[in-house]
């Protein structure tokens, strides 16, 4: 669970939400400034049955859930993708490549 976790709070947007469900126990442990900088909140929620979440798994298994959309911008775009962050625009995540960028 604690990678879960990770993955699913390194997701987030600034003012997101993670909601953990269930009572399967287990701990983590999470930094608590990027938690303040981001302005995301972790709260967690028993609603929901073991068969609701055996369904959202056979989706997941029959690759029914999107992936997470991921665009890559050269890094001379690095104020462009900053603004289109910050306006809300982007959906899923924006990845700057260095690799091809010809003012290295």
């Amino acid at each position: 669970m604690p990678d879960t976790v990770g993955l699913g709070l390194a997701a987030l947007r600034k003012g997101g939400r993670l909601v953990l469900c269930g009572l399967f126990g287990g701990e983590i442990t999470l930094p608590l400034p990027p938690i303040a900088q981001r302005a995301v909140a972790v709260m967690g929620s028993y609603v929901g049955s073991l068969a609701e979440l055996k369904a959202v798994v056979a989706l997941a298994r029959k690759r029914k859930i999107a992936p997470l959309p991921v665009a890559t911008r050269p890094a001379k775009e690095v104020n462009q993708a900053l603004e289109a962050l910050k306006a809300g625009t982007v959906l899923g995540r924006v990845a700057l490549d260095f690799e091809t960028d010809p003012e290295r």
